[in-house]
């Protein structure tokens, strides 16, 4: 009967690590403001949305779906490149589309270095792909820290 009920643990264990899937979308950020007391560090989501609290909502509502589906079933109305190991994560706020830019980082992070919105073609800031090269280049250089996002 003992050696039953350790066998049964056993397989529990077993089916519990193969049925446990890590996410398929998982965050970080570049910092933008360093720890101050007892003030957290900030990033690049956190100063975009402070004062875009329904676009940080729909971010988080395409991030989390994201994190569910596997990389191969994202669609470009979710998810596209923008060449140079460089992506964005698209989503809409009312009549606004917003991109969070960013890059796969070593560890398996989406690493968001810029956010902006999109309309017609043209991203504002205007030079928003330009500088998200610039960010992820430092960023992968170890010369702005990254900090983690939770959903």
């Amino acid at each position: 009967m003992r050696n039953h009920n350790k066998t049964a643990i056993l397989k529990q264990k077993v089916v519990s690590l193969v049925t446990e899937e890590k996410p398929f979308l998982r965050l970080k950020q570049v910092q933008t403001t360093p720890e101050v007391g007892k003030t957290p560090a900030r990033g690049v989501l956190d100063d975009g949305f402070e004062l875009h609290k329904a676009a940080k909502a729909d971010f988080e509502v395409r991030a989390k779906h994201l994190a569910r589906t596997q990389r191969v079933n994202w669609t470009v109305k979710q998810f596209r490149s923008l060449g140079n190991k460089l992506f964005e994560i698209k989503w809409k706020t009312g009549d606004v589309q917003w991109r969070a830019l960013g890059y796969d980082d070593k560890d398996g992070y989406f690493v968001v270095v810029k956010l902006c919105t999109h309309k017609m073609e043209v991203y504002d800031p205007p030079k928003c792909i330009e500088s998200a090269r610039t960010e992820k280049t430092a960023a992968e250089a170890g010369q702005k820290k990254v900090i983690g996002y939770v959903l």
